[in-house]
């Protein structure tokens, strides 16, 4: 789906997929992630049952995400567009004890995008490696803004929260799809029943549309396909 104003893809669990900015778009991802101790095992949006789905000038996703069969995060998203950006707010309780890392909002914006660009927390503002680092770990802090620039100077975006979070930016060029993921802790460790908390972001993206022109050859001499 898209919300009006053609800004945003949010897929049917609620994940941002991409956002769209003069006729173009990038794979700005978010998702809600509850891993277990160790990281042995990750739960996101897409692990949610009996999810309802409203869809809107405010779009609504609520469920449940299961460690087991007793064991549930219970969770309301939120999506709807403000002023040219992107509004997502999170509303979540525990509805028993989770044993869990704890819970994170994750956002992930395109490495092929913004390598060798610049990444800011307010704070500090680091250069984004354009090649696997040693260590993945690139920024933290505790923070209620973040900031990324593409290298040509051409795409940038910006996230701005309700209040401030600690925030770990890492780099995931070893995965597909490539990215640089910011991840936000909503809480720490396990979390007792009952445990509730919120989150609102705001996220914009914006930047110079590519307007080079394509250049297509045609050779009918060369075969390419075969149709029987």
């Amino acid at each position: 789906m898209s919300l009006r104003g053609e800004i945003v893809v949010v897929d049917g669990s609620g994940r941002l997929v991409a956002m769209l900015f003069g006729g173009q778009d990038a794979a700005i991802r978010t998702d809600v992630v509850l891993p277990s101790p160790g990281w042995s095992r990750t739960l996101t949006l897409s692990s949610a049952e009996n999810v309802r789905v409203e869809r809107g000038e405010v779009s609504t996703w609520q469920g449940r995400i299961p460690m087991d069969a007793t064991h549930k995060l219970e969770f309301r998203q939120t999506v709807r567009e403000r002023d040219g950006r992107v509004v997502v707010g999170l509303d979540y309780t525990a509805l028993n004890d989770l044993t869990a890392e704890g819970l994170f909002f994750r956002i992930n914006i395109p490495w092929v995008d913004f390598r060798g660009g610049t990444a800011g927390n307010g704070t500090r503002t680091i250069q984004l490696p354009e090649t696997a680092p040693a260590n993945n770990n690139l920024l933290y802090g505790e923070t209620a803004q973040l900031d990324a620039r593409s290298a040509s100077g051409g795409m940038w975006w910006a996230a701005r929260f309700n209040r401030p979070f600690g925030v770990n930016l890492q780099d995931k060029s070893s995965e597909s799809p490539k990215s640089y993921t910011f991840w936000v802790y909503l809480q720490r460790g396990n979390m007792g029943a009952g445990t509730r908390g919120s989150v609102e972001v705001e996220l914009a993206l914006d930047g110079i549309p590519d307007t080079t022109t394509a250049g297509l050859r045609v050779e009918p001499e060369t075969p390419r396909y075969v149709f029987h």
